[in-house]
């Protein structure tokens, strides 16, 4: 095991093929000071060593380094267009194996929830104290329809244009088990293909494509998946009164719902930078400039700059430490891989408010006492009146959404363990109907992010075939006026 890794610090790529033709699937998956066999070749710019691990197919480009970057990153930092291109022609090529497998298991664990087919809005929106603001803060109501082994979401809410929110009619199908994906523009008539998007043997993306990503990659700072820690993390109930203490009871879109707070959740945001600070620097379309010293900004689009060509950097420092002080950390605890990192770590304090439904009855009240103190002092005013729901909950708890969560890996095996565990032992009983939680918008400016469960309806016995009246399931075609194009882009081909 340890071979391979010595052979790509010494960027000996023949004999890299031969050794890794033999080896155990383990050896891909192993790291050695945080790297495995694909990020460190590319953090050493060895090409030759690329190809080759690109080229075997137990070799995965979404294998992230113990840090948390991504090959992709990695090359980005580095800086070689080719590496760059190659690497992401490999990980598209792998999202989309991964989506068909992704899909499937989604499905598949949707099905093992035992829900029956179901209709439900949810309602989310930005809020903010500032009154200037408020009107730029999105919302939108989400309509989400399960029928069988198929989902198809809905939603009015499609760009922003000249500072105002644009209004559409989209949706995404979800069919097939799970293996197809596809956007459709009702206003517009439009259908894209998401997934799967190319057949086995087609290119993942044009020529234009690939380098005009590139480029974004290049132009653009690279940034880690947030590492959430829940270790001291608390949850307690919201109480209302000074003398009397009550629980909080809120009424949420026709739910009685008890008022929670998580507190203690801390967020850490690692970005680097290291790359926008080595030339050669993007150049414009008729003169070469420093992007990082450029002071006119006052007409840039973030966007379209990122998306201006930039030639391969000036490569790394060569490496100067052998295989041998590679695999003893304990004798040599730093060395140098890569280009130097520009590393800013952002930690965040959150607290969240979560509103739970509980649909179990209440218990009996307790029997009244013979103490007229405890009396007074045991028996709070009584709550307001419970509403006559008429929505059926889905028995959806935070704790059955995990194998979900789980499935589209959005967390790593170790968050997704400690996630699963808070939710099992200290999050408190019900479904959830509201949650809002904090987030930083540009310029520093504290909003909120609120989301509701809306209107939910249960289809159970032969009832299922009123979600596909209301919505259906049957990709649109020709006959119907669609045509396929891009639906957030606004090009559109042939019927």
């Amino acid at each position: 095991m340890e071979e391979a890794f010595s052979l790509i610090i010494s960027n000996s790529a023949t004999t890299l093929k031969t050794h890794i033709s033999t080896a155990k699937p383990s050896t891909f998956t192993t790291q050695i000071r945080g790297h495995s066999l694909l990020s460190l070749a590319i953090a050493l710019n060895h090409k030759e060593c690329i190809k080759v691990l690109l080229d075997h197919p137990l070799v995965s480009s979404t294998l992230r380094t113990k840090d948390g970057w991504s090959p992709l990153q990695e090359a980005a930092s580095v800086g070689d267009r080719d590496v760059v291109a190659m690497v992401l022609v490999h990980w598209r090529r792998e999202m989309v194996g991964w989506w068909e497998t992704r899909g499937s298991l989604l499905v598949e664990a949707l099905h093992e929830l035992s829900l029956p087919d179901f209709s439900m809005t949810l309602n989310w929106r930005f809020t903010t104290w500032l009154p200037f603001i408020q009107p730029l803060c999105p919302s939108d109501t989400i309509t989400i329809r399960k029928h069988g082994r198929n989902v198809r979401i809905d939603s009015t809410l499609v760009g922003f244009e000249s500072l105002s929110w644009v209004r559409g009619n989209v949706s995404i199908l979800c069919v097939d088990d799970g293996k197809r994906v596809v956007l459709v523009d009702h206003d517009r008539r439009v259908v894209q293909q998401v997934v799967p998007r190319v057949k086995e043997g087609e290119d993942v993306l044009t020529e234009e494509e690939l380098q005009e990503e590139v480029n974004i990659l290049l132009n653009t700072p690279l940034v880690s998946p947030p590492h959430v820690d829940i270790s001291k993390a608390k949850v307690r109930k919201v109480q209302d009164g000074v003398l009397f203490k009550t629980d909080r009871v809120e009424t949420v879109n026709g739910f009685d719902a008890s008022v929670w707070v998580i507190e203690g959740i801390s967020v850490e945001t690692r970005t680097r930078e290291e790359h926008l600070h080595v030339p050669p620097y993007p150049t414009h379309q008729h003169q070469s400039d420093t992007w990082a010293t450029s002071t006119d900004t006052s007409n840039t689009n973030p966007l379209e700059t990122s998306k201006q060509y930039r030639p391969s950097l000036t490569p790394p420092e060569p490496h100067t430490f052998t295989p041998s002080q590679f695999h003893t950390p304990s004798l040599h605890p730093t060395l140098q891989i890569g280009r130097p990192r520009l590393l800013k770590t952002t930690t965040r304090q959150i607290q969240a408010t979560l509103w739970m439904h509980d649909p179990t009855p209440p218990p009996p009240p307790p029997p009244p006492s013979s103490s007229l103190f405890s009396w007074i002092s045991s028996s709070p005013p009584p709550p307001p009146p419970t509403l006559q729901i008429t929505n059926k909950t889905p028995q959806i708890t935070l704790t059955s959404l995990v194998p979900l969560l789980t499935c589209l890996n959005l967390f790593g095996d170790v968050q997704s363990t400690r996630i699963r565990d808070f939710l099992g032992t200290r999050m408190p009983p019900g479904v959830p109907v509201q949650v809002e939680v904090p987030v930083i918008g540009a310029g520093g400016v504290s909003v909120n992010v609120v989301v509701s469960v809306g209107e939910v309806k249960v289809f159970e016995g032969g009832e299922g075939e009123g979600v596909v009246e209301e919505g259906g399931f049957e990709v649109p075609g020709r006959r119907r006026g669609y045509v396929k194009g891009d639906v957030f882009g606004g090009g559109a081909g042939v019927k």
